[in-house]
């Protein structure tokens, strides 16, 4: 893993410590850049959240991960070699009007990204799949 003052870059494998060293440098990012504590831990949460699901359900072994942040805004790429899956339109959403005890497993960490975020897009690279995020906020 690598990271800068400007951008956070990691690579990663399907090994959960490095989903922990991942957390570390994202933590040091958002402090080096004075990210609101809304906007680091949505950044965290959303990272970890996407790349659990590449390494469960996609069988992604390589993740590549950066982070950059442009004036009132933070932008976040996640690239990895499992199989083709969009999760923003081919993730089923969660049926939130049914009991808690009788929803089937899975679908609340992607809505939880796309509510936390300003922008989420998907595309199929280079036979990686890449996802974009990017949040804006104001100074008020």
């Amino acid at each position: 893993m690598d990271t800068t003052s400007d951008r956070l870059e990691a690579r990663l494998t399907d090994d959960p410590v490095h989903r922990g060293q991942l957390a570390a440098r994202i933590e040091g990012f958002a402090a080096r850049h004075a990210l609101p504590d809304t906007l680091a831990v949505a950044l965290s949460l959303c990272l970890d959240e996407l790349i659990a699901n590449a390494i469960t359900h996609g069988g992604a072994r390589s993740i590549c991960v950066s982070a950059t942040k442009d004036g009132l805004a933070l932008h976040a790429r996640i690239e990895d070699d499992g199989i083709a899956f969009d999760p923003f339109s081919d993730a089923p959403p969660p049926p939130l009007h049914t009991p808690i005890d009788e929803r089937p497993p899975g679908g609340l960490g992607v809505l939880l990204v796309r509510r936390s975020v300003t922008d989420a897009r998907y595309r199929r690279e280079n036979g990686r799949n890449v996802i974009i995020l990017r949040w804006a906020w104001s100074r008020a």
